[in-house]
């Protein structure tokens, strides 16, 4: 059970490190501040980004909260069955988000704040071939 754990942890921390790029859909306001102070704003978009992996991870440790998440990834349209983070913790009236808030010890409105503050990110639970090809990395 714990390896199915640290694999689900790992598959969260990978799929939301690799999202710290700005949207091709950015206004040109958006994309001019990123340019004007890039390193302060990808560390704001980065410490948002990991406060987000590390409270789904802790999340994930819930049985319940796991199948949850599972039924939905089996239900995602996408050939990944991947989801879009904001739009996964924020339908059925918020269930995942408040209870993503609860296991890992936050409040719902920090976690609501760090929704509004993150780029849009997707998440998905890759397949055992993925995770042996996986070499690692520094961003983990």
């Amino acid at each position: 059970m714990s390896i199915r754990i640290s694999c689900g942890v790992l598959a969260v921390a990978v799929t939301i490190a690799a999202c710290d790029r700005t949207p091709p859909t950015a206004s040109t306001e958006e994309t001019a501040s990123a340019a004007a102070a890039p390193d302060s704003r990808y560390s704001v978009e980065r410490a948002v980004m990991d406060r987000l992996a590390q409270r789904f991870a802790r999340a994930l440790a819930d049985p319940a909260f796991r199948a949850y998440v599972k039924g939905e990834l089996d239900r995602s349209p996408f050939a990944e069955h991947k989801l879009q983070l904001q739009d996964f913790l924020r339908a059925s009236d918020g269930r995942a988000l408040k209870d993503l808030a609860r296991l890992s010890a936050s409040s719902q409105s920090a976690v609501e704040q760090d929704l509004r503050t993150a780029i849009p990110l997707e998440f998905y639970l890759p397949v055992p071939s993925q995770r042996a090809e996986w070499a690692g990395g520094p961003d983990i």
